[in-house]
């Protein structure tokens, strides 16, 4: 698909072409080529043409590779970032004793 589509293809069908790399992403892991799998996250999350939305399947691969390496921390890390940048509250630097469940 991404070799039909060609390097035009972000200008051409931007929807497909996000589509066809970050579903690529998630088969190089499931299949076990993290090269691969890291190049088309790369591409996908450098672009500064999409938003966080577009680029939220992309980084869900990349949270979920690393948990499967151990790499807990990082995931964790990049995942909050990915929070923050969706702009949604984090409770990181409160106490325990002021954080409430509703």
């Amino acid at each position: 698909g991404r070799k039909q589509i060609g390097p035009s293809g972000w200008e051409t069908d931007r929807s497909l072409t996000l589509q066809l790399y970050s579903e690529g992403a998630n088969l190089a892991y499931r299949t076990g080529d993290t090269n691969t799998m890291n190049i088309l996250l790369d591409e996908v999350i450098s672009r500064p043409d999409l938003t966080i939305m577009e680029k939220f399947r992309a980084y869900e691969i990349r949270i979920i590779a690393r948990q499967s390496s151990d790499q807990f921390r990082e995931s964790l890390t990049l995942g909050i970032d990915v929070l923050k940048q969706l702009g949604l509250p984090l409770l990181i630097d409160k106490p325990r004793s002021k954080v409430s469940v509703v």
